[in-house]
């Protein structure tokens, strides 16, 4: 009985750990501001109006945890630990695919490249990975933000 406190205290330990996010460092101060009033109706129209892989996208990135690092301000996710990622207005899908599978190849300046996990592509598999960044170009309206 013991023992299964000692697990169930340590248990607790680690996920307060992870929630705080106490060892992970901070992120710098966005460079970019959120989008605002005729641009962000513009990313959440997108966004509803996207079709099924958008919408997909939208649940995987919610499913994954990703709001809890990343901003997207028409759907809500305010994490601040990753750039955000409704101003991605240069990339294409196939970047951002790229950024997913390996996302300490081509690190946004100022930001830690340990904190993001790099076993999307095997949690995820290529058609949700490609769903997320449809989902990402809809957001921010990047090219190709259909789908």
């Amino acid at each position: 009985m013991k023992a299964v406190r000692g697990l169930l205290v340590l248990v607790a330990a680690v996920v307060v750990v992870a929630v705080l996010g106490v060892g992970m460092g901070h992120a710098p101060k966005s460079p970019d501001a959120p989008p605002t009033g005729a641009a962000l109706a513009a990313s959440k129209q997108r966004v509803a109006a996207g079709g099924a892989m958008v919408q997909k996208g939208k649940e995987e990135f919610d499913h994954e945890g990703c709001d809890a690092c990343h901003a997207i301000a028409a759907t809500g996710a305010k994490g601040k630990l990753g750039p955000r990622l409704d101003t991605l207005a240069g990339d294409s899908v196939e970047d951002d695919v790229k950024n997913i599978i390996k996302p300490r190849a081509d690190m946004v300046e100022g930001y830690q490249p340990n904190l993001m996990p790099t076993d999307y592509a095997k949690r995820m598999g290529a058609d949700d990975v490609r769903a997320v960044a449809a989902f990402l170009k809809a957001a921010s309206g990047g090219k190709e933000g259909g789908g």
